[in-house]
Parts: C-alpha cells; sequence; structure tokens
C-alpha cells in the first residue's frame, strides 16, 4: 500500500455482515470476479495490487465497487481516508498523534457537515444528524 492512504479496523458501522478489510487482489479482473460471489456484502473493503493508492467499497446493491483514491499517494504528510456506510456515529483510532484535520465527504465528493470529537490524541468521533455513507479523511 502507498504512502498516504491507510485504513483501520476499529470504528464501528451499522450494517450486518463482517468488516473485511484485508480483501487484496492483485488485479482489476480479480476484483471484478469477485462481483460473482454470493457470500460478499455492501460496503466491503478492498485493495488492489494493480490499483495501489484506492480504496474499493462494494456498493449496496454489490453490483459495483466504487472507488476511492488518494488526493496525493506521495505525500510526506500523514492522510488517512476511513470509509464509513449507514451510521450515525463512528469512531476512529487513526493513531496520528495529533488532533488531525477532518473532512468528511459524501459518495458524491461533497463535503458534509458532522460533529467531530477528539477524544485524545489518537482517536477522533464523528457525529451525524441522519445515517450517514462516504469517507472520512484526516490530514
Amino acid at each position: 500500500m502507498s504512502k498516504g492512504l491507510q485504513f483501520f479496523t476499529p470504528f464501528s458501522r451499522t450494517f450486518e455482515g463482517p468488516l473485511d478489510v484485508d480483501q487484496v487482489f492483485d488485479t482489476i479482473t480479480g476484483l471484478q470476479e469477485y462481483l460473482e460471489n454470493p457470500a460478499r456484502f455492501a460496503g466491503q473493503i478492498a485493495t488492489c495490487k494493480e490499483k495501489e493508492g484506492s480504496l474499493f467499497i462494494l456498493s449496496n446493491d454489490r453490483s459495483q465497487w466504487l472507488e476511492h483514491q488518494s488526493a496525493d499517494a506521495t505525500s510526506q504528510d500523514m492522510h488517512l481516508a476511513f470509509p464509513v456506510l449507514h451510521t450515525l456515529e463512528v469512531t476512529v483510532e487513526h493513531n496520528m498523534d495529533k488532533k488531525p484535520a477532518v473532512q468528511v465527504l459524501d459518495g458524491n465528493g461533497e463535503k458534509v457537515l458532522a460533529a467531530v470529537t477528539h477524544i485524545d490524541e489518537n482517536t477522533t468521533r464523528i457525529s451525524f444528524l441522519d445515517y450517514f455513507s462516504g469517507i472520512i479523511t484526516f490530514n
């Protein structure tokens, strides 16, 4: 995985099914073939070695991968991206040893207002007024 995009598992989600952030495919073809797997679930997270720096999230109808690319995969500054799916609140253990700037983006890349609480230097809670799906970035 390239510098600039990391993801972790210590955050909550409100959908059924296991959180699988360790799904790694060698090729885009393998990623697309997985769409035929009956065990797939909406919100599943994957990476692909052929598309380093991208995060793939399975759509709600499980028919396609939604791709999220790091804004600057070669940046020396730590940039973390966390996908969230249909949740009112999420607590992220980012381990950045600081209270980072937080940006919340919906599925169209539009900024969304949310309540951000820095619990400590390594943990942040983000709360939404309604159920939210999208990407939370830390910088």
